[in-house]
């Protein structure tokens, strides 16, 4: 029991001190918008780039750099293939989104992306800064399975078992490699599961 206690509480001191580091970029970074001080957040970025990476920052980093007037080409190694990995897993992604959305436009299937993917395409100067593991849309339940039988028959594997009315799930995960790269979709047919609230979700496309 004791080595157990000792084993979690290096775990927390670990994560603690892994998310002071991570309060310090950001300040860093705070600090560089203002003085508008690229050369000096570049090389904050080469000494942390193993917090960078482990926080999944490096593609978002990369993009604050070219925003400070920096040329991919002037970016560290590790962050240059960072960020042009993700910007060809981003190619993909949309591919697969834009398919499934004109899917759904075809089939007169009501349906509303959400967050990830979705808000990179509006509000990020280089998209590939945002970094998901997956690819949300909510649909009218109604058509969740008609949904489920067109990701099946592109290739999609269903992941998770959440059926519709459970109590504790509000969408399903399907899974599929494009190109070795990993795409997800999670849909949904509610915003939360029914035992937080009793939103009625589907009056919602009713209006």
């Amino acid at each position: 029991m004791a080595s157990r206690k000792i084993i979690s509480r290096a775990k927390e001191e670990d994560e603690f001190a892994t998310w002071n580091k991570f309060a310090e970029f950001m300040q860093y970074f705070i600090s560089a918008q203002v003085k508008g001080d690229g050369p000096d957040l570049l090389l904050w970025c080469k000494n942390n780039y193993s917090l960078l990476n482990q926080w999944r920052l490096s593609s978002y980093v990369s993009g604050i750099l070219l925003e400070h007037g920096l040329t991919l080409t002037q970016l560290p190694a590790e962050l240059m293939n960072q960020f042009l990995h993700q910007q060809y897993r981003f190619e993909i992604l949309e591919r697969e989104a834009l398919a499934l959305l004109r899917f759904c436009q075809h089939h007169k299937i009501k349906v509303m992306p959400l967050k990830g993917l979705w808000m990179a395409w509006r509000l990020l100067p280089h998209a590939a800064m945002r970094s998901f593991g997956d690819m949300d849309v909510w649909v009218d339940k109604e058509a969740q399975g008609v949904l489920e039988s067109y990701l099946l028959e592109q290739g999609y594997h269903k992941t998770s078992s959440a059926k519709l009315g459970q109590k504790y799930h509000f969408h399903s995960s399907y899974y599929r490699l494009v190109n070795s790269i990993p795409v997800v979709f999670e849909v949904h047919w509610a915003l939360s599961p029914s035992r937080l609230e009793s939103m009625p979700w589907q009056s919602i496309w009713k209006n």
